[in-house]
């Protein structure tokens, strides 16, 4: 019996996958058109830029400071708590809290790479914060990059799971230096190391031959680099150890995953794999003395990785459709999507750049590897830089192009294997015609009255998704998001165009029933004023970070879909407000509070703000306008402290620096800091309101270096003072500095 059900399970795998080319889990063809969307002109989102004017004062100085190099996730806040009787700061946040090792580990990588890691770090729990950080802070140069890379931009689901295996990271990056050793074509280009360079990082040079046969060195970017050589994941497969003996499932993807030294890692498996008289990758690589010789002569890398992977797969196809290259090459054979995934594997082990091409909708997927710019590659077939093959010699007529990447981004690139490209923008709107960003946007080609699945794209803050598309193809679209669906069941799409033409720009908008955020503040004054501190705010929110789902990923089969994030370089915004406890707590809960000041929607703010003397309060930053995007904000929010000369001979001398007293206002007791530059006489004394000396504390030699001294509320008969505004003033030799100081009884 159950012999019976396994052939009947095979028989109906190999009936349901082999007419695809693609492998990829099942995705949404099919549904029905309920209605059509209504066409409009696109609409204009400015992005507004607030500037507060400061207050007309001097001589202030830093108290504390909180910078910001930060993405700041949908909901999410950061800045200062105010303890008004200490005038002591707090962060308050609830962005998450970082591990000490965390913190190293952020520390210990490239500086462009720091936000991106500490904002995977900080979704982790602390278990396994500490499993990755414990990576990088364990790995030594050249490969601290390649690793916090690879761990920068995993998804949070594969990094929280069992199939995730430090070894792996530290493996993939320490074959990328052994295999640079032997192969002639290619070095890889170290740029400082972390020791000597915050902002180090490596790329790949190649030696190219050119038509004409001369030979130039062609630097790779160093995004392309890391992305696209470096990463581990290659499109929809989980990064792990594989046992290449054991048949995948086309359900799970996950029954093959074993720990080493059974299980095997493609960027090792692949480079050294020898079986029976197939030839090996490693050693016919070592023979070549070019990337590419595009004067069509032999012995160039990419044609001899053509050459492997025509000798050591076939082109055809049966119950069983491996994502992962292991099992790919163990099989001996496979469609395109195998053929795509075995490509890619190849080249980035070989130190080249390679993505996978799709066109789901005509069900084919193909690949392009870098030289100067992406090259159209299609190795089963022999094809190299001919891009319009499809349309040309096949006769296909494409909805959407995109390409990959390794963490499962689909960016449209429709205009490089069409020759005539239409534009079709979808605007997603609230009931009070607001944006609404982070949308899914699923964009289906409607084939004979059959609906295929063609792109999937994510709106900007500006509700806006952008898709350039082939000639001739009608198009539908459904968008989701979490306030609502349009159409409301799934399963059902809106109709748009039926018939695109070359250079037309087609835009519909959907009106998603339920409303965005939106915040309700009442201005209100500080009173009383604090007279002697302040807060300075200098933020910019200089990008916006498209956040949604990726539409393939084996991990989602095991656990929740995961996130996938794309950085724009267009300017983001975001929220700055200034009120008390009571008000932040309704405004995080419903968006609603009084506020002493409070800029809304801004990219760029700039202020210089009164704050309440009695009471504790709160400034903050936060991202309360969007349902999904992330803003990347920068910048600094100090809170600064007036310091006052009493009389004109009380002088401040820039180069000479106390620090402000602690606690302040005090009883009885208070800590006066400085720090001496060199040995010296200093004088610290203790001056009234009026200008009239009340103690000296100290008028002694003092070594250089920090120090500190306690005055405790008394004159120099040891009585004790009222209370009032009082200043030290602290002399070394012709340098002085006054501070304000206030005690309370």
């Amino acid at each position: 019996m159950k012999t019976a059900f396994v052939l009947l399970f095979l028989f109906t795998s190999f009936c349901f996958a082999l007419p695809r080319g693609t492998t990829q889990n099942p995705y949404p063809d099919g549904g029905i058109i309920v209605g059509h969307a209504p066409a409009i002109e696109l609409p204009q989102h400015n992005q507004s830029i607030l500037i507060s004017h400061p207050l007309d004062r001097d001589n202030w100085e830093p108290v504390d400071t909180l910078h910001f190099d930060t993405i700041l996730p949908a909901g999410s806040y950061l800045g200062f708590q105010y303890q008004q009787n200490s005038h002591h700061t707090m962060l308050f946040t609830n962005i998450g809290e970082l591990i000490p090792e965390s913190k190293t580990a952020i520390q210990k990588s490239p500086a462009w790479l720091r936000v991106d890691l500490e904002s995977v770090l900080n979704k982790l729990s602390v278990a396994k914060q500490l499993i990755w950080a414990s990576v990088i802070n364990d790995a030594v140069d050249p490969y601290i990059d390649e690793i916090a890379f690879s761990i920068a931009h995993s998804s949070i689901q594969y990094l929280s799971s069992t199939y995730a295996n430090p070894q792996l990271m530290i493996e993939n990056a320490n074959m990328i230096y052994q295999v640079d050793t032997n192969l002639p074509y290619v070095d890889i280009m170290d740029y400082g190391t972390s020791t000597t360079n915050p902002d180090y990082y490596s790329t790949t040079r190649y030696r190219r031959m050119n038509a004409d046969s001369t030979i130039s060195y062609i630097e790779v970017p160093r995004d392309i680099y890391y992305w696209y050589i470096v990463h581990p994941k290659i499109t929809d497969e989980i990064p792990a150890y594989i046992d290449p003996s054991i048949v995948e499932s086309n359900t799970s993807h996950v029954n093959n995953i074993a720990a080493p030294p059974t299980g095997k890692f493609w960027r090792t498996f692949l480079y050294s794999v020898q079986q029976d008289t197939l030839p090996v990758l490693s050693q016919v690589l070592a023979n070549c003395q070019t990337l590419r010789n595009w004067n069509g002569t032999p012995g160039d890398a990419i044609t001899a990785i053509q050459d492997w992977i025509n000798a050591t797969i076939s082109f055809t196809s049966n119950a069983e459709r491996p994502h992962q290259p292991v099992r790919i090459f163990q099989k001996h054979f496979g469609r395109c999507g195998e053929h795509a995934d075995y490509t890619a594997a190849a080249a980035r082990l070989a130190l080249i750049p390679c993505t996978s091409i799709q066109a789901i909708s005509v069900d084919h997927t193909w690949n392009e590897f870098w030289d100067e710019n992406w090259i159209h590659w299609e190795p089963v077939n022999h094809s190299i830089n001919d891009p319009f093959v499809y349309e040309n010699g096949w006769t296909w007529s494409f909805g959407s192009v995109f390409e990959t990447r390794s963490d499962g981004f689909l960016t449209p690139i429709t205009e490089r294997y069409s020759e005539g490209i239409a534009t079709i923008n979808i605007v997603v709107l609230d009931n009070q015609q607001q944006p609404i960003d982070g949308a899914r946007v699923l964009l289906m080609v409607n084939a004979a009255g059959t609906l295929k699945f063609d792109m999937q794209g994510i709106t900007g803050n500006d509700g806006i998704c952008t898709f350039p598309v082939g000639e001739n193809r009608h198009f539908a679209a459904r968008v989701e998001t979490s306030i609502g669906s349009l159409p409301e069941t799934g399963g059902e799409y809106l109709d748009l165009v039926e018939s695109t033409s070359d250079g037309n720009v087609y835009s519909y908008q959907f009106d998603i029933s339920n409303s965005m955020p939106a915040a309700n503040i009442n201005l209100i004054e500080p009173a009383p004023i604090d007279e002697n501190y302040r807060l300075v705010t200098s933020l910019n929110v200089s990008k916006q970070v498209l956040c949604g789902v990726v539409m393939w990923d084996d991990i989602m089969d095991v656990s929740t879909r995961p996130s996938v994030y794309k950085t724009l370089d267009i300017p983001g915004d975001a929220n700055f407000i200034l009120t008390d406890s009571d008000n932040i707590m309704f405004y995080q809960a419903v968006s609603v509070a009084d506020a002493y000041n409070f800029s809304g929607s801004f990219s760029q703010e700039t202020g210089i703000y009164h704050i309440p003397s009695t009471i504790d309060w709160y400034g903050c930053v936060d991202n309360f306008n969007h349902l999904s995007n992330a803003q990347y904000i920068s910048g600094s929010m100090r809170l600064e402290q007036l310091v006052v000369s009493t009389d004109d001979h009380l002088a401040i001398d820039s180069e000479f620096r106390g620090f402000p007293n602690y606690p302040n206002p005090f009883n009885p007791n208070t800590e006066i800091r400085f720090q001496l530059p060199k040995s010296n006489l200093v004088e610290l004394s203790i001056y009234n309101i009026k200008g009239q000396k009340v103690k000296t504390l100290l008028n002694q030699f003092m070594e250089a270096g920090q120090q500190k001294i306690i005055w405790n509320g008394t004159d120099d008969t040891g009585c004790s003072v009222c209370s009032g505004i009082y200043f030290y003033r602290l002399e070394a030799g012709d340098k002085c500095y006054i501070h304000k100081m206030v005690l309370l009884k």
